[in-house]
């Protein structure tokens, strides 16, 4: 017989919920040329210079943001491009060619966020951003993050973990991979011409290179190879599509990066990602890199734009708080554990582990199960053989979870009130907790 022993509490808020490398070239040399003027220097080449497992996007829906559904709405007029904006991209209606001096993915993500919100996109013109990130995994807007990665294996090594605005799949970032957003009016948005802009330049610079983009808007390399994955963040009357390219990723910390530890025990609705077979540009040309392939891509995107020849780029830099305004507090909310962790969709965990009779267990085993809402613990159930442990201290492990974080530190803290009634059963018990964190 099998004692049951849950607490739950109700309440708050239902949540919903680009690849790095190591990089063989100094970020020095990333630095441009230029004088810098309100956070803004012009560059020589429009490009930064950093110099089967999941690659780009994986996934693409775009974020759930739209157009009025009824036909009779009536017109409203799309918010203005602000003055901090126009001192950047120019007169409304007009298009701009951006690289951002940052390899922090939280500063780049809240870059985005600023361009969408101050660029003044609806009412016509548009921009392309450059960037790249130091080692990250990227979250869609819907995903969870310990189904998509390993989040303990992650914290030890440093690497940060991100949630984005978009919607889509898990992508790592490295200084081998190359990240460009393309902002435009809801009209304007054009993901099929985007991608296309970017074969155009790997075909400029190396005609034997087979890439193309697919149904998905992925693009491959040799039919079936994933290159670049994308999504998108359509608003009223702003949209942005955003892609990797993969040019020289480091296969081995992407691969352990995005191996979850939790896959089979866990259960949710979240967005899942893709697994497809990947390859890097350099794997089929070593002359290829990450600075060659944003030039070139700059430089259609001009062309496109009836610009040829005007492809050097605007290097911003997007710490300087004047010259952007707001956008620390952008960067702030997108790295929060309220964002990344507390945004993802509900789930459930369930594993068993064997009781241990050297610390006053019996043979068998016993179950945890946790049921997690806006990154917290909201009932825990724990299943153990009926003698082995009384009924009012069992319920107590139960109650003291609900509410607190699923994260280690909050986690343990939590159990440590349980700790104290023994280092028999209740230690084990704890342990097996924690392990699952």
């Amino acid at each position: 017989m099998l004692a049951s022993l849950a607490a739950c509490v109700r309440g708050g808020v239902r949540s919903r919920g680009l690849l790095l490398l190591r990089s063989r070239v100094s970020l020095a040399d990333c630095s441009g040329l230029g004088t810098e003027t309100r956070g803004v220097r012009a560059s020589t080449d429009g490009t930064p210079s950093p110099n089967a497992s999941r690659a780009g996007y994986c996934d693409t829906h775009a974020s759930r943001g739209g157009s009025p559904k009824s036909p009779a709405s009536k017109a409203r007029t799309p918010a203005p491009r602000s003055s901090s904006a126009e001192s950047l991209l120019g007169a409304p209606g007009s298009f701009a060619i951006l690289r951002s001096t940052s390899t922090d993915v939280f500063t780049n993500l809240a870059l985005e966020d600023w361009l969408y919100e101050h660029g003044g996109f609806g009412a016509g013109g548009g921009a392309l951003l450059v960037w790249w990130n130091e080692r990250a995994v990227v979250l869609g807007r819907h995903q969870n993050p310990w189904r998509e990665s390993d989040v303990p294996w992650l914290r030890q090594q440093g690497i940060a973990v991100a949630r984005r605005r978009s919607g889509g799949g898990t992508v790592y970032h490295d200084l081998g991979n190359v990240n460009f957003s393309f902002f435009s009016s809801r009209a304007g948005y054009d993901r099929k011409h985007n991608l296309g802009l970017i074969t155009d330049a790997v075909a400029t610079l190396r005609p034997r290179l087979d890439v193309r983009a697919t149904e998905r808007f992925d693009l491959v390399m040799e039919a079936n190879l994933k290159v670049s994955g994308t999504a998108a963040k359509l608003g009223r009357d702003t949209a942005y599509h955003h892609c990797t390219l993969l040019v020289e990723a480091d296969w081995a910390l992407m691969s352990r990066a995005l191996r979850s530890g939790h896959a089979a025990g866990l259960r949710t609705n979240a967005t899942p990602s893709v697994p497809a077979p990947v390859a890097n540009l350099r794997e089929r040309d070593r002359t290829l890199t990450c600075n060659l392939l944003a030039g070139a891509v700059a430089a259609q995107f001009a062309r496109s734009h009836g610009r040829p020849g005007h492809g050097q780029a605007a290097t911003v830099d997007p710490t300087d708080v004047k010259a952007y305004p707001g956008i620390e507090h952008m960067r702030e909310e997108l790295s929060s554990w309220e964002w990344v962790y507390g945004r993802t969709p509900p789930f459930s965990y369930e594993h068993s582990f064997a009781s241990d009779p050297c610390r006053g267990g019996q043979h068998g085993e016993f179950t945890v199960r946790l049921e997690v809402k806006n990154g917290r613990i909201e009932r825990c159930e724990v299943k153990v053989p009926d003698p082995w442990l009384p009924m009012d201290v069992a319920s107590t492990l139960a109650q003291v979870l609900v509410g607190t974080r699923f994260w280690p530190e909050n986690v343990e803290l939590a159990l440590r009130e349980v700790r104290t009634q023994g280092q028999g059963p209740w230690g084990r018990i704890c342990d097996c907790i924690m392990s699952i964190v």
